[in-house]
């Protein structure tokens, strides 16, 4: 039970940090507030499919949790065959010093020129 929390917690605090890099400066703070607001969201879905699976079958009924399960796994499955279409996060780029083509696509689209200037410095790239 210790595990899971403490992934859930790691991945609560890494998201938002992942958004905020990947993030155009003035979409940030909307894109990181999506991220709360959508885990709001599944909690609430989450629990109607549980009270769902609850009351439409009977209490010995193993149909119960699978149902609910099932419902539930769905985004889990689609989000777990998109992420590796995600792009690697620049701070990774950065510590493996990627080449400086990576560096200005990336940071030219998502960023301004400024940002680019202080990679470069900090990089040696």
């Amino acid at each position: 039970m210790t595990d899971s929390l403490t992934s859930v917690g790691f991945l609560v605090m890494i998201v938002p940090l992942y958004q905020a890099e990947l993030a155009h400066p003035s979409i940030r703070g909307r894109v990181t507030s999506l991220q709360q607001f959508m885990l709001g969201i599944g909690a609430l879905i989450a629990s109607w499919a549980a009270f769902g699976g609850y009351t439409g079958f009977g209490p010995n009924d193993s149909r119960q949790w699978r149902v609910s399960l099932g419902v539930q796994i769905v985004p889990a499955g689609l989000l777990a065959m998109l992420i590796m279409l995600f792009p690697e996060s620049p701070r990774v780029c950065i510590r493996a010093k990627c080449p400086n083509p990576f560096l200005n696509s990336v940071y030219h689209f998502v960023h301004c020129n400024t940002i680019l200037a202080t990679v470069s410095i900090l990089t040696g790239v």
